[in-house]
């Protein structure tokens, strides 16, 4: 019996090559179409649509389990800039900047 690097992954549950789940991930994060994934990867729609469902919650548990309550933001060295603007609304030019504080 033959060991895969695998097993106890995203790959190991799959009959697609690496390469083409990795291609999905790539088309996922950089917001490509549907259409367009299905065309450049070679599979069909379901193949396309259970994997960026798969990609959003292993994403999302991610996120939900980091624990960043006393991280702080940027780093040693690092220099973070915050914009001070404010923005309001109006009835129909949403998101325009305020004056003032």
């Amino acid at each position: 019996m033959a060991l895969s690097i695998y097993k106890d992954t995203v790959f190991g549950s799959t009959r697609l090559s690496a390469n083409k789940v990795l291609l999905i991930a790539y088309l996922w994060l950089t917001k490509s179409l549907n259409t367009a994934m299905i065309t450049q990867v070679g599979v069909n729609a379901n193949t396309i649509t259970n994997w960026t469902n798969s990609l959003r919650e292993l994403v999302t548990w991610d996120i939900e389990n980091l624990d960043l309550a006393d991280a702080p933001i940027g780093g040693e060295g690092i220099i973070v800039e915050i914009d001070d603007s404010q923005f309001g609304k109006r009835k129909y030019n949403r998101g325009h900047r305020v004056e003032g504080s």
